[in-house]
């Protein structure tokens, strides 16, 4: 409650401020000497103990009390029994302007005491609500908006609620442990502490002994008594400390432990939000991809996919869609990244895909359209590979343009068994220049043939010994396997992949479309 001197006022003004402190510490004195003589004392108490023991007894927040004419309540507490005998003490609380408690959980009953006391002893400054004249006043303190610091409390009066928060202040007894800690540098952790203790301890234990000693070798009762009682004095100093320091280790350990739990729960808080957002993208982005058995020329043309991304949303892309001439166009993404940030990349994609579709331009139109609004939109440290096509049904032919993206898309042919790579129109990857020139190549299909694309979180799969799955194990596989049914062949590749990383983690996207000439 005493408020330090201001050197800044010089001799005189600091000298005035220490006179005012000391008023207003015997002021509460005082009062609270008046407080045990009077019958509201035992109300004081009595509820004092009952805000440290169980009020309420599950509440995971602060206590929110109403104090009404007709007994008051308490939110989240049922049991309202214990409360009635306390008529005295809520009648004067009311006398007060008070109408609304706001008590922390964590508070001990001697806090209770000590904030009370103060309300005790400034009743008269608080029932006239008007401000103090001086700032330093408790009950200017209290009413203010930063509230007053009392007994490790922060309590405020305002609109008729009281609100007293629990405040950590360092013990005397913090301070020696803290003092201890930074003279003995060699006693820092705990292994250095357990072993030290025998020898602290053979130290304590020599009292007793060199009082038995020097009755042995003078024979002295007075001696004795005196050694005695030195000695009693010091294992009792001595007991006193151990058990005070361990009290106030216990005590900043409560604190941290405190301060822990509340960052962790803010920390879930927004885990649970940033879940439930990522829950929301998945959704969205899963929406974004299209149905393999709602694909384009379902009689004619025959697809398979998998999409199984790193984390909840990933940044791989693919789509397939008639045109207004009857073609079927594809395309095939995997943006830089993972998670969030690139799925929102790959909304841009299908978006400017879908304006394509509507424009029914040409293929180059399209890419160096997709370059350009990635060039735009995204960060410099973002692009995208991507792969398109347009597949002509009457011709059988397929028309491509790869843009950067690694693997090629292959052409798995019926003729020879044979996946070959189609990596006749190379360009750069999208969106890291503004203006590109691709020459787009055309390929021959014919019944039988497969188009087979996949992202590099395929090939660049590692397992426990940092091994990729790498191109070589990608072309052996489309080889070995392509006369499997069409999802079973996909579905079989990812099976496989997962075998080979055994469990090691998924470092990035993995996508795969494969369709089929019927």
């Amino acid at each position: 409650m005493t408020s330090r001197p201001d050197p800044e006022r010089g001799a005189t003004g600091g000298r005035a401020s220490e006179t005012t402190a000391a008023l207003d510490a015997a002021r509460y004195r005082f009062a609270a000497l008046r407080l045990r003589m009077s019958p509201l004392w035992s109300e004081v108490t009595g509820f004092a103990r009952w805000v440290e023991d169980g009020a309420p007894p599950d509440s995971p927040g602060a206590v929110y009390m109403r104090l009404e004419d007709g007994g008051p309540t308490v939110h989240g507490d049922s049991n309202r029994r214990p409360l009635g005998s306390w008529d005295r003490l809520w009648r004067f609380l009311r006398g007060v302007g008070i109408r609304e408690l706001e008590l922390d959980p964590r508070l001990e009953s001697n806090q209770v005491v000590d904030v009370l006391t103060l309300i005790y002893a400034e009743r008269r400054a608080l029932q006239d609500g008007s401000q103090p004249r001086r700032p330093s006043h408790p009950a200017a303190r209290v009413l203010s908006p930063d509230g007053l610091d009392l007994a490790c409390t922060v309590t405020r009066l305002g609109k008729g609620r009281l609100t007293v928060s629990y405040s950590y202040c360092m013990t005397r007894f913090s301070r020696l442990v803290r003092w201890f800690k930074e003279r003995q540098t060699h006693l820092r952790d705990h292994r250095a502490l357990f072993r030290a203790a025998p020898r602290y301890a053979a130290v304590v234990a020599l009292g007793p002994l060199v009082v038995f000693l020097l009755y042995a070798f003078h024979g002295n009762w007075t001696l004795l008594l005196v050694s005695s009682l030195l000695g009693s004095a010091v294992m009792f100093g001595a007991t006193y400390l151990f058990f005070m320091t361990v009290g106030s280790v216990e005590y900043d350990n409560e604190e941290q432990a405190h301060t822990l739990k509340r960052a962790y729960d803010q920390l879930k808080v927004h885990n649970d939000r940033i879940r439930f957002d990522m829950d929301r993208a998945r959704t969205v982005q899963q929406r974004l991809l299209p149905d393999p058995a709602a694909m384009p020329l379902a009689d004619r043309l025959e697809w398979a996919a998998s999409f199984v991304p790193q984390e909840e949303v990933g940044g791989d892309y693919f789509d397939a869609a008639l045109t207004r001439q009857g073609r079927v166009a594809v395309i095939f993404a995997d943006v830089s990244g993972h998670g969030l940030g690139a799925a929102l990349i790959t909304a841009i994609i299908k978006t400017t895909f879908e304006a394509w579709l509507e424009r029914d331009d040409d293929l180059v139109a399209f890419v160096r359209a997709l370059n350009q609004r990635l060039f735009d939109l995204t960060p410099p440290q973002s692009f995208a590979a991507v792969a398109v096509g347009i597949y002509d049904p009457d011709l059988r032919t397929f028309c491509y343009c790869n843009c950067g993206h690694s693997p090629y898309p292959y052409l798995i042919a019926a003729a020879d068994r044979g996946p070959h790579p189609l990596d006749a129109a190379q360009e750069i990857i999208l969106g890291v220049v503004p203006e590109i020139d691709p020459q787009p190549a055309t390929v021959k299909l014919e019944r039988g043939d497969t188009l087979f694309f996949a992202t590099d979180g395929v090939t660049e799969a590692r397992n426990e010994r940092d091994e990729e799955f790498d191109e070589e194990r990608l072309e052996q596989y489309l080889a070995g396997h392509h006369d499997m049914p069409l999802q079973s062949f996909v579905d079989g590749l990812v099976v496989v992949v997962e075998r080979f990383t055994d469990g090691a983690e998924q470092g990035d996207d993995r996508t795969i479309l494969a369709v089929n000439i019927r």
